[in-house]
């Protein structure tokens, strides 16, 4: 994994690096940056190992969700895995996984097929719906990103986004009749979310119309992205309707006579367009009101007089355009998505409320609250299935007939894989560096691995937990403590037996951090929900007990590489922390004795990371990244009085800062502008500058000023992503096999380094060990040796058999956790080629946790469902 050409930090300095405390030292370290960023090879004294921190199942990426038009079924697009799931609506079970080309993206049906986007493979899969069979591939133009068929279903179009072109497909022949030039399609919604990497895309659309004569796109060809009429016939541009600009998203009415355009922002601007006269009818201008994008496009009725759209103030907004007006609708939030009914006679509003509408009076008929929703779809017979597929890869059903009564129906289906991915999040050392956490923030479980062996110990489920981000341990390397955020929990792990032996209560809402303080006896969780406040606990293993709580400012996060939070830091006497309130503008002073927030120093800019130096005589300095004004703080603190010294003017975005104690500075760095920028402390000044090629994550420093600086490549067909570790004898750099997170983990002698990488479920680990030399060794994801079958398991016994090409195991122990992390069986047994495990016991349905150790280490773990 070395790579020794160290291309990937091709700039210069652009101001010059000062050094200060050892001449020789520090000078030589900033020679060995400077030679990596000029391409110089420099000696390597680092291995790169990897270590799987979860099993191997990976994430769908589930893209869209579409009943076929008669109701039955739901045909969910996995952009990840390159299939298909069929779900069946009355039973709630996947039907078949179809395999089709490389990263679908969407799906639109006839009577007889669906038609499928394949982005990746340039192709458009037509499924025959009656046997799952693939009938046809249509090579089309590159990056097909969105499809829609005809009303008739003797037509499809395939709208691309790098050609710029519509395919024509006719679905009698199953043939491309030709390709509409001009014709645009672009990305109107991204989503990401910070507990994993996970993402969504949702792309302009465009409707034939009911005649089959022409397809209305929401782009055209001139510019300002007007409206336009293509000519199916010809693939000529029939009309543009010039007073309809930016509008991305557009849908037809019910009766196909009528075609809405919706212009996002503010103020907000939906259009009704005459579809056979193809010219505009009216405008409604919504003043002070931001439409906002979705994943759908607007809602309109049967004859195109009224159209509902997300906006801000209000949930929706709700246009009349017979008589020309807008109203507000209340429902709960805003909205990720919006659908109508069959017949067009009904709105429907999905997030975390689920509202059914009505178009006529703007009336919420019914709701329902507590499951996410991003995206759905409104199937015949006011049927809905939706699903938050960044959160978790399943379809919720809902029922409608009745629409005064809108009822979830019992039970989900998980599509594609069975099993969620673990998405590895944050790692800590423990302090005598044998033990290293990783904590899965998709599935909520916690992986612990012996630094010294390389190997996987154990994977502890926390409990229902999706939403887990950071891990901490006590010095003495015994117990972990993990928030579980949708629980209010924090979780105590004993390392030595790998279980949970309690779970706390945080003393508030949404924990997302947690920290033991100096001394092991207390830890405090950080409450980011409504009312923040830290929760005190009392350290006692087991026993472990919520003491107090006091309250704080407004913490937060930011969105930024997967999410940074509001920072708590220990002063190195060990008697105070700072805590950043972003939300509030200011940085909290906490006393460790007493338990309690004892000053506020306010700090305009959005005050998020925060670092800390030690006290050389004139106190202990602090630098605070202020985040929206591209400022840095800097407080004094002298006796547990601290002061704000001023703001000064640094990168921008600044989102990470780190404390040099080479040359006793702070380091901020800015993804955006690719730089680290050194703050002097004794001369209270920025005085030097650092540019690289590529989006800096973390710049960190140890022990004897040893630099680590994690990068994430700008264009990975030239340089990957990558570690730089530089100290003032050496320097190197290390090529990662994805995209690393931003939360790396350094010991405090700089001989260890961890990074998580939550995309391939894995962690980086660069270990500088003279006695075991250098040596690369290469550990693979959780060896997948056996399957488990059926999964879900409904039979009496769960079997086991070993994988084509593996080798089999001989005495192993098995072990099963439940869904809370209780461990429910515990045998030794012969493995061999198969084994079974009997339902003992009564377990109940649900997700399991099982793990096979041959050797004293870990040999395979993963999960199953138990129905």
């Amino acid at each position: 994994m070395k790579n020794m050409l160290l291309f990937l930090f091709a700039l210069l300095f652009t101001l010059p690096l000062v050094a200060q405390d050892d001449e020789n030292g520090d000078a030589l370290r900033h020679h060995n940056i400077r030679a990596l960023q000029q391409g110089q090879a420099v000696e390597s004294r680092y291995d790169l190992r990897q270590i799987a921190a979860g099993d191997a199942v990976e994430g769908d990426f589930i893209n869209e969700i579409r009943f076929t038009r008669d109701g039955n079924e739901v045909w969910v697009v996995n952009r990840g895995t390159d299939n298909i799931s069929v779900l069946d609506w009355e039973t709630r079970t996947i039907l078949r996984n179809i395999p089709v080309g490389e990263s679908p993206v969407d799906i639109d049906f006839s009577e007889e097929y669906a038609v499928v986007a394949c982005s990746g493979s340039n192709e458009a899969y037509i499924i025959d719906l009656m046997d799952y069979s693939v009938a046809a591939k249509v090579p089309v133009g590159q990056a097909p990103v969105k499809v829609h068929v005809s009303q008739s279903g003797a037509l499809a179009i395939v709208g691309c986004l790098e050609d710029n072109v519509g395919e024509l497909i006719d679905l009698n022949s199953l043939t491309k009749l030709r390709t509409i030039n001009d014709f645009q399609v672009r990305l109107t919604k991204f989503s990401f979310i910070t507990s994993n990497p996970r993402g969504n895309v949702y792309y302009s659309n465009f409707r034939i119309t009911n005649d089959d004569n022409y397809v209305v796109n929401s782009l055209g060809t001139e510019p300002g992205n007007i409206l336009t009429f293509y000519d199916l016939n010809t693939g000529m541009v029939s009309s543009v309707v010039s007073g309809v600009r930016d509008c991305g998203q557009i849908e037809m009415s019910g009766d196909g006579k009528i075609i809405v355009a919706v212009k996002t922002d503010n103020p907000g601007v939906v259009s009704q367009v005459d579809v056979a006269t193809q010219s505009l009818i009216q405008e409604v201008f919504l003043t002070d009101v931001r439409l906002n994008s979705t994943y759908s496009p607007p809602a309109v009725n049967f004859d195109g007089s009224k159209v509902m759209n997300p906006s801000n103030p209000g949930n929706n907004a709700l246009v009349d355009f017979d008589l020309g007006t807008w109203q507000l609708i209340e429902n709960g939030n805003t909205p990720d998505w919006v659908g109508r009914t069959a017949d067009a006679n009904l709105f429907i509003s999905g997030d975390f409320y689920l509202s059914v509408i009505d178009p006529d009076n703007g009336n919420v008929i019914s709701t329902l609250s507590g499951i996410s929703i991003q995206n759905g779809h409104v199937g015949n017979g006011n049927r809905i299935a939706a699903s938050d597929p960044l959160r978790h890869e399943a379809i919720h059903y809902y029922d409608f007939s009745n629409p005064s009564n809108l009822l979830v129906r019992e039970g989900q289906s998980t599509t594609g894989s069975e099993l969620e991915a673990d998405a590895t999040y944050a790692v800590k050392f423990t302090d005598d560096g044998q033990t290293l956490l990783a904590i899965n923030s998709l599935s909520g479980t916690l992986s612990v691995i012996d630094v010294e062996e390389e190997t996987l110990s154990a994977i502890i489920p926390l409990g229902n937990s999706a939403e887990t981000f950071q891990v901490d341990a006590t010095s003495d390397g015994r117990y972990a403590l993990v928030a579980k955020r949708l629980e209010d929990q924090v979780a105590i792990v004993d390392l030595n037996t790998a279980q949970v032996v309690a779970n706390v209560n945080s003393g508030g809402s949404k924990p997302d951090q947690v920290f033991v303080l100096p001394g092991d006896e207390f830890a405090y969780v950080l409450n980011a929900g409504a009312g923040d406040n830290i929760g005190v606990i009392r350290l006692d293993g087991a026993n472990s007990s919520l003491m107090s709580t006091f309250t704080t400012g407004n913490m937060g996060i930011s969105w930024t590489n997967f999410g940074i939070r509001s920072d708590l830091k220990f002063t190195p006497d060990e008697q105070f922390a700072l805590l950043a309130n972003p939300f509030d503008d200011q940085v909290q002073v906490i006393d460790l004795s007493q338990h309690q927030v004892i000053s506020s120093i306010p700090m305009e800019g959005f005050p998020l990371q925060i670092a800390v130096s030690p006290d050389r005589g004139a106190g202990q300095y602090a630098a605070v990244t202020l985040k929206n004004d591209d400022r840095l703080g800097i407080l004094l603190g002298v006796n547990g009085q601290w002061s704000l010294l001023g703001t000064y003017p640094t990168v921008d975005n600044p989102v990470r800062v780190s404390y040099d104690p080479g040359s006793h500075a702070f380091f901020v760095i800015s993804t955006q502008e690719q730089m680290a920028e050194r703050f002097d402390i004794e001369e209270l000044r920025l005085d030097g500058l650092l540019t690289f090629s590529d989006d800096i994550l973390a710049f960190e420093f140890a022990e004897g000023a040893r630099n680590f600086t994690l990068v994430r490549s700008t264009d990975l067909e030239e340089r990957p992503h990558g570690l730089a570790v530089v100290d003032s004898l050496t320097g190197e750099f290390f090529a990662l096999p994805s995209l690393p997170i931003h939360h790396l983990d350094v010991s405090e002698d700089g001989a260890l380094v961890a990074i998580a990488q939550p995309i391939i479920d894995e962690v980086s680990l660069i270990k500088d060990d003279p006695l075991t030399g250098l040596q690369q060794v290469q550990i693979g994801l959780g060896q997948q040796l056996y399957q488990v079958f059926p999964n879900p398991a409904t039979g009496e016994e769960l079997q086991f058999q070993l994988r084509e090409g593996a080798s089999p195991l001989d005495e192993i122990d098995f072990q099963l956790y439940d869904g809370s992390g209780r461990l429910v069986y515990n045998r030794s047994l012969f493995a061999g080629t198969r084994f079974a495990i009997p339902r003992t016991g009564g377990w109940a349905t649900g997700q399991y946790y099982f793990v096979i150790k041959a050797e004293q280490r870990v040999r395979q773990s993963g999960r199953v469902l138990l129905r």
